[in-house]
């Protein structure tokens, strides 16, 4: 039981799977045969979807997401749970030490301060580039490289770091900062309150900018030099590349910097 939980945990192997193992042994512990009727049943249970996106959340961790061509869904490595619903596979970060551990009785506060102690650890997530991708990491650092596909990242009381990215992308910064090195295309859209985040629109990449910023600081650098600072009234879109899709750049109470190369 204990190895089969540490695969699924692992992503060595599907709750499905590990569920279809665990039958199996107990029939050959206990000799039963599989009755016709009970087969029958098993037929009839409705297959699990294939995976089409992927999401990972992260809480008080340092989080490291890769897209790796070789993996065909997702494989973490680190403190994490998964789930698999409908089309969409979910890494969460977990530091809970696992139910099927056994432990003495614990009081909260003591359970509470073993999670506090096993905060920061790292969750390194690889995932196939070409699927989309969902990642929200809250009170941590994050870092994501080489992914391809439709991406959404939300940073919360953290830090980020995005390269070696390319594609639409949708990022969020509340109370944190990001550093962003992106191929930009298709529609794409950064938002920062209270807190920082330097874009650089990497060559080949193709969309309008507009920038725009409330009680903060906006400004857009672009490769002969001039520099554009956004104002409430809004700038004429700037374009890197042929500027055939568009990047709203936005910030509330805080900073942001755009460099088109």
């Amino acid at each position: 039981m204990r190895d089969l939980l540490n695969k699924v945990a692992n992503g060595e192997m599907t709750p499905e799977e590990a569920e279809a193992a665990l039958r199996s042994v107990r029939a050959t512990s206990t000799g039963e045969a599989q009755t016709p009727g009970a087969a029958q049943a098993s037929d009839t249970e409705p297959a699990t979807e294939p995976v089409r996106r992927i999401v990972v959340r992260g809480s008080a961790v340092r989080l490291v997401v890769i897209g790796d061509p070789g993996v065909d869904t997702a494989i973490a490595d680190g403190p994490h749970r998964v789930s698999h619903v409908g089309d969409t596979l979910t890494v969460h970060s977990d530091l809970q030490a696992g139910e099927y551990e056994a432990q003495a009785p614990r009081s909260v506060f003591t359970t509470w301060l073993n999670n506090v102690n096993r905060a920061g650890s790292t969750l390194h997530v690889r995932v196939n580039p070409e699927l989309p991708l969902e990642v929200l990491n809250v009170a941590g650092s994050l870092e994501l490289s080489g992914v391809h596909a439709t991406t959404s990242v939300g940073v919360e009381a953290g830090s980020a770091k995005l390269h070696d990215g390319a594609g639409t992308l949708a990022l969020s910064v509340a109370s944190g900062s990001a550093d962003v090195e992106w191929q930009f295309t298709g529609d794409c859209s950064v938002s920062v309150d209270l807190g920082s985040a330097r874009l650089n629109a990497l060559p080949g990449s193709d969309v309008a900018i507009k920038a725009e910023a409330t009680l903060g600081l906006a400004t857009i650098r672009l490769a002969d030099g001039t520099t554009i600072k956004a104002t409430p009234e809004g700038h004429p879109p700037v374009s890197a590349g042929a500027g055939a899709g568009r990047l709203a750049a936005a910030t509330r109470m805080g900073s942001l910097v755009v460099t088109v190369y």
